[in-house]
């Protein structure tokens, strides 16, 4: 991927285009809307100056997801309470969906680079897994099931508020810590059973 040079937010109190501005802009954006003419009519600028930071959609997508990935930290993570980590690390995982609800969807159009700060989460949680007996097919496993998890979650949230906005919903069953409980249930099981 071609790296343009760093170009300062703002000029005479303006703020210029830069690839960072893009990104977040796609986050803001979403999936539902993201065309080229309508992510530079949101950033302000015409499609033309906008195809001189990105090549296309796809570029764009990219610089969302490197943002995304960018944000995200990993919360310590203690085997010796492992139950309360795995709480922190999904309500992080999920305060990130709530603030760019987008993500996911945006993540399946386009092929993503992965941020050093996601290798490096991954490396962590691999650790994490594995220092709770998991062998490293089952780490990969439970990893990634985490994220399906509160992805899911994520998703019927936002289904919820856009149901409830059009009619009356019935009283939500389950909360999120019950969610957070069976993956935990789940995740123990697994780890009793590997061999």
């Amino acid at each position: 991927m071609e790296r343009t040079r760093k170009r300062p937010e703002f000029r005479k109190g303006r703020p210029t285009l830069t690839r960072e501005a893009i990104g977040r802009a796609v986050l803001e954006l979403g999936d539902a809307e993201l065309t080229m003419r309508a992510l530079a009519a949101h950033l302000g600028v015409t499609p033309r100056a906008l195809y001189k930071y990105v090549a296309d959609r796809d570029d764009a997508v990219r610089l969302a997801a490197d943002q995304l990935q960018s944000q995200w930290l990993l919360p310590e993570l203690d085997p010796a309470r492992w139950r309360d980590s795995l709480r922190e690390l999904c309500l992080g995982l999920l305060g990130l969906y709530r603030r760019h609800p987008a993500a996911l969807r945006l993540a399946e159009t386009a092929a993503l680079d992965v941020h050093d700060n996601t290798r490096r989460s991954n490396e962590a949680m691999l650790a994490f897994f594995a220092a709770l007996g998991l062998p490293p097919r089952d780490a990969h496993r439970a990893w990634r099931q985490t994220i399906a998890v509160v992805a899911g979650h994520s998703e019927i949230e936002r289904w919820r508020a856009r149901a409830s906005a059009h009619r009356e919903m019935p009283e939500e069953e389950g909360t999120f810590d019950d969610v957070v409980e069976m993956l935990a249930a789940w995740i123990s099981t697994l780890a009793a059973t590997s061999t």
